[in-house]
């Protein structure tokens, strides 16, 4: 894990990343398949779950929250990570995501940067890994809060 627990700014990401460590028990990781919509709510909107292919490493939305779409614009469900535009951070985000799956952890970030089409994001955001095998990591389990102004109490509840 890259962070301290107490520097997670929202309540939703707390709770998701409590939700992560339950589902996991005594594992390393939880599957895809321990996790449930239906308790997930508070946060469901914000939720993201990524694939992840090697041989060559890729990652893939799969899923995107209806609140993620709207923060970032469009819809990204079905894109590769690499594909987006993230304000000229495609590399330093892609390697956050790679981060995770590399060291089998959460891995926790907050940035913003400016999209081609002039919104700017502010975001906090939590990945957590998933394998279907407890060995290979398959997916990614994310939660994200941003806001399109760049003031992070704008959406964002503070833990």
């Amino acid at each position: 894990m890259n962070f301290d627990l107490t520097t997670l700014r929202t309540r939703q990401i707390r709770q998701a990343y409590d939700y992560w460590t339950r589902k996991r028990g005594q594992r390393p990781m939880p599957a895809r398949r321990d996790l449930d919509p239906l308790e997930m709510v508070p946060w469901l909107p914000r939720t993201m779950l990524v694939d992840v292919s090697s041989a060559p490493f890729d990652l893939r939305f799969r899923l995107v929250g209806t609140g993620l779409v709207n923060s970032y614009g469009r819809e990204i469900t079905g894109r590769r990570l690499r594909d987006l535009d993230l304000g000229g951070r495609e590399e330093k985000i892609f390697r956050e995501y790679a981060e995770c799956v590399e060291t089998r952890a959460p891995s926790y970030c907050i940035d913003e940067f400016d999209l081609a089409s002039g919104r700017h994001l502010y975001f906090e955001r939590l990945l957590m890994p998933l394998s279907d095998d407890g060995i290979a990591i398959n997916m990614l389990f994310g939660v994200q809060y941003s806001t399109a102004d760049g003031h992070a109490g704008n959406g964002v509840r503070t833990l």
